[in-house]
């Protein structure tokens, strides 16, 4: 395993590494949606969004960018700083 100095800062019972799923971000929010629509995915200044709010505009933000000829396949970089409409 390469060096990780931040390893000896963690608590004993917090492992260095965790076998992660075989899925893309879109399948984690799916799957929460499903299991908890109106538990709370994001905190920002105040104010909650609810998995199924979350997941209604990430479904809008994909027809958009579909709608401007970004097609499967083709990568996008957005640049914003820590906000809700980052995620």
């Amino acid at each position: 395993m390469a060096h990780r100095p931040w390893l000896s800062h963690y608590p004993k019972e917090v492992p260095s590494t965790y076998p992660y799923p075989k899925k893309n971000l879109a399948d984690f929010l799916i799957q929460s949606t499903a299991n908890y629509p109106n538990h709370t995915a994001l905190h920002f200044m105040g104010k909650d969004m609810k998995y199924a709010d979350l997941l209604e505009g990430a479904y809008r933000f994909a027809h958009v960018v579909r709608k401007l000829g970004i097609a499967r396949g083709d990568r996008v970089a957005i640049m914003l700083p820590n906000c809700p409409q980052l995620v």
